[in-house]
């Protein structure tokens, strides 16, 4: 008599754990230790790859998706003990997640100085060429470098405190995250230079030239208030007359 062996299915089971945006999804296949053959691998419809069922373990690095959910099509092809068989997983694809970084700065009036954002994912790596709001005296919005960085001139504002309130709303692939920092800007110290001086009573208009600058400029269009102190010069009487001095007034003695 005639014996007929036919092929069992195979037991195989497949899971993948979710990754973010940016990481490779790894299938891990369990078969039978004793399957041949070859396992294929299709990704939301597209074949992928196909490798060698090698032991009762086959772990599949799957490519960089999008932020979402895919499907996964794992099939073992069968050998000379076991049939054919398919199974589907979900591929889950989260946004990555971000980490903005900042410093309280002080600074001087018209002295330069930045306040510094940095913006990385949750693996410390720059998030390039995305936008941030920034808010210390009104929003603006701010593109981060090559770096993941931001820098702002703070020197222009007026002297004072403020609450520099720091955004990034996220994007198809990054979550959301802020920051804030404290940023206080102090009165400049001016120096006034002027030099001694006399004038002649001969002269009518007299001209005294006062400089004032600040750490970084002349000051323009600025109030300056002038204190004189006034000396008298000595005079003698002389053929009915006075001499002065110290040239500063003729005054005739009664």
């Amino acid at each position: 008599s005639q014996i007929t062996v036919n092929k069992c299915d195979a037991n195989m089971s497949v899971e993948i754990s979710p990754v973010s945006y940016g990481e490779n999804a790894t299938a891990e296949v369990r078969l039978p230790s004793d399957a041949k053959g070859n396992v294929t691998v299709k990704v939301d419809g597209k074949e992928i790859a196909t490798y060698p069922a090698t032991g009762s373990e086959v772990n599949i690095t799957l490519p960089e998706l999008k932020v979402g959910n895919h499907t996964a099509e794992i099939t073992y092809c069968g050998d000379g003990k076991y049939n054919q068989i398919t199974e589907t997983a979900e591929i889950i694809v989260n946004k990555k997640t971000t980490v903005m970084t900042t410093e309280n700065v002080t600074a001087t009036y018209n002295d330069a100085k930045t306040l510094e954002i940095n913006l990385t994912d949750g693996n410390n790596a720059p998030i390039a060429n995305v936008e941030v709001i920034v808010n210390i005296n009104g929003a603006e919005t701010y593109t981060t470098d090559a770096d993941g960085k931001i820098s702002i001139d703070i020197s222009g504002l007026t002297p004072n405190e403020y609450t520099a309130d720091i955004s990034f709303a996220g994007n198809e692939n990054y979550t959301g995250t802020s920051a804030s920092a404290n940023v206080t800007v102090n009165k400049a110290s001016p120096k006034m230079t002027a030099k001694a001086k006399s004038f002649k009573v001969s002269v009518k208009t007299k001209k005294y030239t006062v400089t004032l600058k600040t750490n970084k400029k002349g000051l323009l269009e600025q109030g300056v208030l002038f204190k004189l102190s006034l000396k008298l010069g000595q005079f003698k009487r002389r053929n009915s007359s006075c001499e002065s001095r110290q040239a500063n007034g003729c005054h005739t003695q009664a």
